[in-house]
């Protein structure tokens, strides 16, 4: 009988050690498929976040596309006034130079004038008086001041369209700057995801 009774407490003692690591195998297993819950979430939501990296990256490219177009028409624009200022330019030194020479034409003509009208004072002591002369030449300086206050009005407008256009380059020039500035904040945005999604 001793002997059956110490062969049952020890099956009994085997039984509750076996027990025992099956509560805990158990346990752990279930601890396991806890953390590969964990795992597979955590899994999932860098998967969502590459793919949202991903599609920020691709919306930035497009972006960067897009402000090189712009900085290429604003480059190409500027280029086209620039061309219409030294134009412009050109022709306000040639009606500069012809109000000048008109300037010197017309004090060719009222010294011409002045000399004239002393000789016809003389001369209208001796014959009789040459009303058609006077007239046409009293004619031709009236033609030239009217042409020369045509230049000066035309020389004044040519000076208002230049400075329009100068505003407008000036204009131009400062949204280049602004759009090179928001390319430059376009590649610092996009190394910096880059740099987040390696060390990811």
């Amino acid at each position: 009988m001793g002997v059956e009774d110490d062969a049952d407490v020890e099956i009994e003692e085997l039984k509750k050690k076996y027990d025992e690591k099956l509560l805990q195998s158990a346990e752990n297993n279930l601890s396991l498929k806890g953390q590969n819950g964990i795992m597979k979430k955590k899994f999932n939501q860098l998967q969502k976040e590459i793919a949202q990296r991903a599609e920020e990256i691709k919306q930035m490219y497009t972006k960067q596309k897009e402000l090189y177009n712009q900085i290429f028409l604003l480059d190409k624009e500027i280029v086209g006034l620039k061309k219409e200022i030294k134009e412009r330019d050109e022709t306000i030194g040639d009606k500069e130079k012809r109000i000048f020479d008109l300037k010197k034409k017309n004090q060719e003509l009222e010294k011409f004038k002045f000399v004239l009208d002393y000789k016809i004072k003389e001369l209208k002591k001796q014959i009789e008086p040459r009303e058609e002369d006077i007239q046409r030449m009293k004619d031709q300086i009236k033609e030239m001041d009217a042409e020369l206050e045509r230049y000066h009005k035309q020389n004044s407008q040519l000076d208002l369209n230049i400075s329009d256009l100068k505003l407008k380059l000036n204009g131009l020039n400062k949204e280049l700057n602004h759009q090179r500035q928001k390319f430059s904040d376009s590649d610092v945005l996009i190394k910096r995801y880059r740099n987040d999604l390696h060390a990811t």
